[in-house]
């Protein structure tokens, strides 16, 4: 009786950890929580309500792809919006890849769009790239299939390759 105990236990504990590894339970967010974290040396990152802020001074740091991206692994709801604040000066490759974007605010103090900053995001329908942006990264708006409306600031200078 006592090892029949002892087992059950054991399973208990080892499907317990086994849930919290793979992200279910405690560790989850829905979209009407806050959750944070950091995107670059001075950047922070805010998620509420399905909006996706970035704030702070100085560079957004570059991701391999999706999974290396801060909020990947804490955001299980779509990120509907993304709002680049006052103080960004740029947003990094694969930041936003096939996220579930409706719109983005960039500021005027962004000057660059990294590679593949929001490749895949087929939800989004229109762009506005304010003047202080000089480069848009390879790819960077690629296989966005909904994209109809795209205005580009008059500070642009370098385009790449499959951009849009």
């Amino acid at each position: 009786m006592k090892t029949g105990l002892k087992r059950t236990i054991s399973v208990i504990a080892c499907l317990v950890m086994l849930l919290s590894i793979i992200g279910v339970g405690a560790l989850s967010v829905s979209a009407n929580s806050t959750t944070h974290g950091t995107c670059g040396d001075n950047l922070t990152w805010t998620f509420e309500n399905g909006t996706l802020t970035i704030s702070g001074e100085g560079k957004m740091i570059d991701f391999y792809y999706t999974d290396d991206q801060p909020w990947f692994q804490w955001i299980t709801e779509p990120i509907y919006d993304v709002v680049i604040e006052d103080g960004v000066t740029s947003i990094g490759d694969n930041a936003f890849i096939s996220c579930s974007i409706n719109s983005i605010s960039i500021s005027d103090s962004v000057t660059s769009i990294g590679y593949q900053a929001f490749y895949e995001c087929t939800k989004l329908a229109s762009i506005t790239i304010p003047d202080s942006v000089t480069s848009i990264g390879w790819q960077a708006f690629g296989s966005c299939t909904s994209l109809t409306s795209v205005a580009i600031g008059n500070g642009v200078t370098s385009i790449g390759k499959d951009a849009f």
